[in-house]
């Protein structure tokens, strides 16, 4: 594949990364939930968000990019999964290498593990997709 190719993949699993976040952090799945979790309300995001918007949105935007680039990396040296087994190794990834390694990190700052299970189960849905996109169409 070119190199086209592969920056078409990357912006396809960025996207799809997009489309999660927004649908899971809303208030009407986990965002209710989450904002509590962390002590939050709307105004307080509000002010954080306008304070320095463009610094949040450039490191998320960089965030996700290298994340999705990883996947896609990670998705080319095994490519003959199917569609469960690319999910199987989504869930791997997130929940038992990066979340279990995490955990220590939440425990350390007093942060809650709803947080923790919020994000990673977010983390996890966003990792399988993507595995199921690169694996069956790379």
């Amino acid at each position: 594949m070119n190199i086209g190719g592969y920056i078409t993949f990357v912006l396809i699993g960025f996207v799809i990364a997009q489309i999660v976040r927004a649908i899971w952090y809303s208030r009407f799945v986990f965002g209710k939930l989450w904002m509590k979790a962390n002590n939050k309300d709307q105004m307080l995001i509000k002010m954080e968000r306008e304070k320095g918007m463009k610094k949040i949105l450039a490191v998320s935007v960089v965030g996700s990019l290298v994340a999705t680039i990883a996947v896609l990396l990670y998705a080319q040296t095994v490519s003959y999964l199917f569609w469960y087994e690319a999910i199987l190794h989504g869930v791997c990834i997130t929940v038992i290498f990066a979340g279990a390694s995490a955990l220590s990190n939440y425990a350390y700052e007093n942060r809650s593990l709803v947080s923790w299970a919020i994000f990673y189960g977010y983390l996890s849905v966003v990792v399988s997709l993507q595995m199921m996109l690169f694996v069956f169409f790379l």
